[in-house]
């Protein structure tokens, strides 16, 4: 498939988990296959993992939200952007390729559009093949109760 929904297994603790596939939850952008067994996506293109959320109750002040990405990220550099702003930058392991919980927290008055950016070349562009970035594998997303 390419872009249009995403298919995220649940990984998570609260009752705001992402279960199944789930309209808040697109990637846009390149190739993502989803694996028929465990509902992972596995993606190596730049990517865009895209989060609609809003709290469950209208809120006056700013409410926390914490956010997880459950996800292999294959030596990845990805950027978490809210409403189209930078929030951070991270990159996932350097020296060995592993599945880790990535959690975020963030502050939000309402309504609004996070978005994970996978920000490296895919595998089959890469020059330095002692350096080369892996696929990334999408477990889960989850966000805290409340959203």
């Amino acid at each position: 498939d390419q872009g249009g929904r995403a298919w995220v297994m649940a990984r998570a603790r609260s009752s705001s988990a992402v279960t199944g596939d789930d309209a808040r939850v697109r990637i846009a952008g390149g190739r993502c296959e989803r694996s028929i067994v465990d509902g992972t996506c596995k993606f190596d293109a730049q990517v865009t993992v895209v989060l609609q959320i809003e709290p469950e109750a209208a809120v006056e002040e700013p409410v926390p939200c914490t956010l997880e990405f459950d996800l292999n990220g294959g030596r990845n550099h990805f950027n978490i952007l809210v409403d189209g702003v930078v929030l951070t930058s991270f990159n996932t392991s350097q020296t060995f390729c592993r599945r880790k919980r990535y959690i975020f927290s963030l502050s939000l008055k309402g309504a609004a559009v996070v978005s994970l950016v996978k920000r490296t070349e895919p595998q089959a562009m890469q020059l330095c093949p002692y350096s080369s970035m892996l696929p990334v594998v999408l477990f889960g997303v989850a966000l805290s109760a409340g959203w």
